[in-house]
């Protein structure tokens, strides 16, 4: 999950920030959190309100934008097999 909207093909692309906007050298930090589930649940707690990219990065990688505000939100990604 990151804090910001991108659209990325793969891992690499996060990686490497080439797909990332061009941010201020003296901005504010761009919030990247990761957890490990296969085939469940991940959860991330304490998310400040704002605009949010959530990757699913299981062959072919999808992302979508999530928009977090009070309370708990839930998200369902579909990776097509």
């Amino acid at each position: 999950m990151l804090g910001l909207r991108v659209d990325a093909p793969n891992m690499a692309a996060l990686r490497y920030g080439a797909l990332l906007p061009s941010l201020p050298p003296d901005g504010p930090p761009v919030a990247f959190y990761t957890r490990n589930r296969l085939g469940g649940p991940a959860r991330v707690d304490h998310m400040k309100p704002g605009t949010y990219t959530v990757c699913a990065v299981s062959p072919p990688m999808k992302c979508t934008p999530v928009a977090i505000g009070g309370g708990e939100k839930k998200l369902t990604i579909m990776v097509p097999a």
